[in-house]
This record gives C-alpha cells, structure tokens and sequence, in this order.
C-alpha cells in the first residue's frame, strides 16, 4: 500500500502518524510546498518576539518522520493530480498512490488539471 498525503501541517501529519500505526508496511510520502514540517502557527507570535527559537516551535522533526519510515518532501508542491490514474505531479516527476490524502490547510488550492 502506497499512501500520499499532500501538505505536512497539523492535519497531514497527523495522517501520516495513524496511517504509520495502521500499517507498518505502507509506504507513506508527504509532499508539502513549504521548507518547514508541522510547526505551531499558534506560537508564531512568540517566536517573533524572541521568546520561542523557531526550532522549539516545530512539532514533527524531519528525525521524527525518519524514525516513522515516512519519506518527508518539503518545498515541493504537487502541480498536478490525475485522479482517475491515481498519480500526482511534482516538480521531481511524477508519482503513484493507492490512497491519497489531501491535507493543504486553510488556503485553498485545487492542483487538479482542468480541460
């Protein structure tokens, strides 16, 4: 089983966390377009003010995932999904899924393909 899971905040890590303990064999990636993994948006704030490092903010290190076996893509975004072939599209080629997850937050973004 090959599970994809587009973006890595709050929602797509925790994804990959359970589908880690669902299926210890499942080959699990996440694309997120940011340079960063799931951090605390909350503590931003404070991380401005100089009272929080930005490293203490961040809630799954890349470590984290390493020792899950779940292969962490940061700053590549998908471009394209082809639903119907179950593949995505990154700028580092393309990539097939047997379940696919859509975590990409609060800001809206469709990389489906339009005719």
């Amino acid at each position: 089983m090959k599970v994809i899971i587009i973006g890595c905040g709050a929602a797509g890590a925790t994804a990959a966390q359970f589908a880690r303990k669902n299926d210890r064999d499942a080959e699990i990636k996440i694309f997120e377009k940011g340079v960063y993994p799931e951090y605390s948006k909350c503590a931003l704030p404070f991380v401005v003010s100089g009272e929080l490092s930005p490293e203490s903010i961040i809630e799954f290190s890349e470590d984290w995932f390493r020792k899950a076996d779940i292969d962490l893509h940061l700053n590549t975004p998908v471009s394209a999904i082809d639903f119907e072939n179950k593949v995505i599209e990154t700028s580092d080629g393309k990539e097939e899924y047997d379940s696919l997850i859509i975590a990409t937050g609060a800001s809206p973004f469709s990389p489906v393909k339009t005719e």
